[in-house]
């Protein structure tokens, strides 16, 4: 085991420091090839999981509502926008992983009148007095 394998197990964040200034010195007989590789692994992987799981989250609140026919609070309109938002933020920094076998494009869900036009159908809730 060579002491960089070995400070990886034992305090990550300092392994992660020490490659990280490598990196930026381009001292590569320095770098933990290996390891660096796992970690970009991870990396990706879990861009990947965090869009799923916002994709997942967005649909939820989409398809238990609300829709102008229905009872639902200010609150399911600004859970949709949130998640929207958010949604879109990661996509900002991961666009190339916006491609997932999946009925609706990403677009599609982003689109504010997808199943709820969240501003109109919280417009009409507002308009009523319902829910505040």
């Amino acid at each position: 085991m060579t002491p960089n394998s070995s400070r990886y197990k034992r305090n990550f964040y300092i392994w992660v420091s020490e490659q990280v200034h490598s990196l930026a010195k381009h001292r590569v007989e320095c770098l933990n090839w290996e390891y660096l590789a796992q970690e970009l692994v991870l990396v990706r992987s879990n861009q990947k999981n965090e869009i799923k799981s916002q994709l997942v989250i967005l649909l939820a609140y989409l398809l238990k509502g609300p829709s102008p026919s229905s009872h639902h609070s200010i609150g399911s309109f600004t859970a949709i926008t949130h998640q929207r938002d958010d949604l879109q933020d990661v996509l900002k920094e991961n666009a190339t992983l916006c491609q997932y076998d999946f009925p609706y494009t990403i677009e599609k869900v982003l689109d504010s009148e997808f199943i709820c036009n969240s501003t109109l159908d919280f417009e009409s809730v507002i308009g009523k007095g319902d829910n505040l």
